[in-house]
């Protein structure tokens, strides 16, 4: 999606005719194009945060259930481990 908006704005006029002079749009078009990009890698990020959460939240009920069935100690343990990990 990314690499159809940049071959999209890589396609833009480069220069636009204004009555008395001929503007060049260069320079905004690569504005435009480094803009897009931030936006993504923004976005990746905020999904990589938010994966990484729910992923640590699974882990966390999976020891927790794996602890519990394997006893008092080793649910002490466990949980001792876990606290270590996610903090």
């Amino acid at each position: 999606m990314f690499d159809d908006l940049t071959a999209e704005l890589s396609l833009l006029r480069v220069t636009a005719s204004v009555s008395l002079f001929c503007l060049n749009c260069t320079q905004v078009n690569e504005d435009l194009m480094s803009r897009s990009k931030k936006i993504r890698d923004r976005l990746v990020e905020f999904e990589v945060n938010e994966n990484r959460e729910i992923n640590k939240k699974f882990v966390f009920v999976a020891f927790f259930h794996t602890a519990r069935s394997l006893g008092k100690y080793f649910y002490i343990v466990l949980v001792s481990y876990i606290i270590m990990l996610v903090y």
